[in-house]
């Protein structure tokens, strides 16, 4: 966050942001192709450019959103992009948290669907249930076919959940690219370094 805002000091916050977005949607990209034999180096590298991103984002964000009041609101501006920024992160979370919920229904369906109780591979499988130990539930017998079942459904579900957050880490990366073109139409204004002439006015007059 220093450089971020260092950066923000020096160059238009349109480029900044945009370059942030840019960087904060690639990691979230490269996310979607996390599965649990992922290695250090997918998990790392996304990591530093979403870091690296998000200074370039939110500095420049910060720094347009207040400069683009005059000094006797900053302290409303301040607050209200404190609440702007709570609530948007909220919903954010809600609607991706809805688009990875309905992508693991469909891929648990998909995977289902090729994996049917009637196919060779699942007659496969139950020939091979019988060493499985699952939980028993009461009056349900520990059966070579519900063994079968339980193993599936475990599998199949889990399967689907990497792919669920796979897509979310995509979806949410798509958003940000999107972010860009608010990005680009930002106006660089003039810092609050000192109060002018017509603050101080105005600061006098609001305090008779």
């Amino acid at each position: 966050m220093p450089i971020g805002g260092r950066l923000a000091d020096r160059y238009s916050p349109r480029i900044l942001a945009s370059l942030g977005c840019l960087l904060v949607g690639s990691s979230l990209v490269l996310f979607g192709d996390l599965d649990p034999q992922s290695g250090w180096g997918i998990l790392v590298l996304p990591q530093l450019v979403r870091g690296a991103g998000l200074a370039l984002l939110m500095a420049p964000l910060l720094t347009a959103a207040l400069n683009a009041v005059p000094r006797r609101d900053l302290a409303v501006a301040s607050s209200f992009f404190n609440v702007a920024q709570n609530v948007g992160g909220a919903l954010g979370i809600a609607l991706i948290n809805n688009y990875v919920t309905h992508a693991i229904q469909q891929h648990a369906v998909r995977l289902g669907e090729v994996f049917p109780s009637q196919s060779s591979a699942f007659s496969r499988f139950d020939y091979h249930a019988a060493g499985l130990v699952v939980r028993q539930a009461h009056g349900i017998l520990a059966t070579p076919a519900v063994k079968t079942l339980f193993a599936a459904h475990a599998s199949i579900m889990r399967r689907a959940e990497v792919l669920g957050f796979d897509n979310g880490f995509v979806f949410a990366g798509i958003i940000l690219f999107l972010g860009i073109l608010p990005c680009l139409m930002l106006q660089p204004s003039a810092h609050h370094l000192q109060p002018t002439s017509k603050d101080k006015f105005s600061g006098a007059v609001s305090v008779d």
